[in-house]
């Protein structure tokens, strides 16, 4: 019994009063580990939450980002786009212009050419003059046109126009020298033919009007129409054409047109037109045989365009 509480006694030294309540506050271990375990899960929580958040964040600001890149990126292709078009466009329209100043320039100022409309006055007497690139010639006087052949021939002894018109001022080949600006209108074409006198003709924006149709006129019932007859013989014909407001066409094989005004009775026709002066015809009887047929100037006439006239060719 001694030696027990002798025991008791000394433990009680080695074990100082002050150290047990430390003792007793040592944490398990396992508790410990909970503790981190809750302690990093919360943290891994929060952290999650964070990301989530940023996410949804980054997530709601990415379409206007995108939008936004998308539309830089479009404008963006569409300068290259256009800047690449401008260029050629530009070239193009460089071209375009450059080439109508050259046009105007030369058609202008330095075309010296008789194609085209030309007014000769001589002696008292005014008569139009038309040449084209087909080699059409035309001579207008008055209401009366002639309609021939031309033919431009260039040499190194000067330049040739060769004119054929039967009745007309001209019927031969001249040299020729143009002058002046068809752009400005002053341009002269100069006809020299031997030792006769130049003739000069001034450029003409059109031809003279000299019909008067009479706002009165009253059509005749049968009569309006273009008529033909046809000498099969030489494959020429002559056309009648009379017009409701008084105006008539005579053309003679498509050589000699006369274009005037007319009157009528029940049995004949009068025919005005113009050269140098005015001009009336006789009485021309005429007969209306029916719808498709008309004597007239003792020719029998069809109606243009009819059956009837296609068998009289």
């Amino acid at each position: 019994m001694a030696i027990n509480e002798e025991l008791e006694t000394k433990t009680e030294e080695v074990i100082p009063e002050e150290i047990a309540p430390e003792t007793e506050q040592i944490v398990p271990e396992e508790e410990v580990k909970e503790e981190i375990t809750d302690e990093a899960d919360t943290a891994e929580s929060e952290d999650t939450e964070t990301v989530a958040e940023e996410s949804e964040e980054s997530a709601e600001d990415k379409p206007e980002e995108l939008a936004e890149t998308a539309e830089a990126e479009e404008a963006l292709v569409k300068k290259k786009k256009k800047s690449f078009l401008q260029l050629p466009v530009i070239i193009a329209l460089c071209i375009l212009v450059g080439a109508l100043v050259g046009y105007f320039v030369y058609t202008g100022f330095l075309m010296h050419e008789p194609e085209g409309l030309w007014k000769l006055e001589e002696e008292g007497v005014t008569v139009f003059f038309e040449f084209d690139k087909d080699g059409v010639a035309k001579q207008y006087l008055g209401t009366m046109t002639e309609i021939g052949y031309c033919q431009k021939t260039k040499g190194d002894d000067g330049d040739t126009l060769s004119i054929s018109l039967d009745n007309g001022f001209l019927n031969g080949s001249f040299g020729y020298t143009v002058s002046g600006s068809r752009l400005l209108g002053n341009q002269v074409l100069t006809l020299t033919y031997g030792e006769s006198d130049p003739l000069e003709m001034h450029q003409a924006a059109k031809v003279d009007e000299y019909l008067t149709p009479d706002k009165d006129f009253v059509e005749k019932e049968g009569l309006t129409g273009e008529w033909v007859f046809d000498f099969e013989e030489y494959g020429v014909s002559y056309k009648f054409i009379f017009n409701a407001d008084g105006t008539m066409i005579l053309n003679q094989y498509d050589k000699f047109i006369y274009e005037g005004t007319y009157t009528y009775t029940d049995d004949s026709i009068i025919f005005t037109y113009y050269t140098t002066e005015e001009t009336t015809t006789p009485e021309i009887p005429y007969e209306i045989v029916d719808e498709n047929t008309l004597n007239f100037m003792g020719l029998e006439c069809h109606r243009a365009g009819t059956s009837t006239a296609d068998e009289a060719k």
